[in-house]
């Protein structure tokens, strides 16, 4: 594991990511942005997604905890002209689509918050567009980027679909391979 940050040496973590992966027989995801563990989830071959899942249903059937068992990680992000300028951050998932659809609707001119994690995010209007910060651990709230509240509207929209037909791709894995059919009948109390 490297002994500095990801941003101040980017490539030590992205190869420090890619044997982690490789460990798991996964060697065939690039994240969103070198110093990003973040995948697109449209770029998962079917093996890649096979081993997620499986490890994903092995771990919460191992779990004796029922609060401790959580949906797959993950998020949404808002690129601009390919480039991260909004993404989520940790202890968030594909639940939190409505965040970022309340974030397009909202037409306040003081900062509210939207949750994609934390450090939290924050959106306000102003000029008929919406301001949003770059979060910062320590509450400091600031625009980094602007936008055409449509714009958001419609990446939110094409992001939910996006999500919807991940989940579909998911379940229709499961229900196709026995062995995650199996993990998943057991998880659910029906194997």
């Amino acid at each position: 594991m490297p002994t500095v940050s990801a941003r101040d040496d980017p490539a030590a973590w992205y190869r420090y990511w890619k044997d982690s992966l490789a460990d798991a027989q996964i060697d065939d995801v690039e994240p969103v942005y070198q110093r990003s563990w973040w995948v697109a989830t449209r770029t998962l071959t079917d093996r890649t997604l096979r081993v997620l899942l499986r490890e994903l249903l092995l771990d919460h059937q191992q779990s004796v905890d029922v609060e401790g068992i959580n949906t797959l990680f993950g998020g949404y992000a808002l690129l601009h002209g390919g480039t991260v300028v909004i993404e989520y951050t940790c202890c968030t998932d594909f639940s939190d689509i409505e965040e970022w659809e309340h974030a397009a609707a909202y037409r306040g001119g003081e900062w509210m918050g939207v949750w994609i994690g934390h450090p939290q995010t924050y959106v306000r209007f102003d000029g008929g567009r919406l301001l949003m910060n770059d979060p910062q651990d320590d509450g400091t709230v600031v625009a980094k980027f602007s936008l055409e509240p449509t714009m958001l509207a419609v990446a939110a929209a094409s992001a939910e679909q996006e999500g919807a037909t991940f989940i579909r791709r998911c379940m229709f894995m499961i229900a196709q391979d026995d062995d995650l059919h199996r993990l998943h009948q057991n998880l659910v109390g029906e194997g």
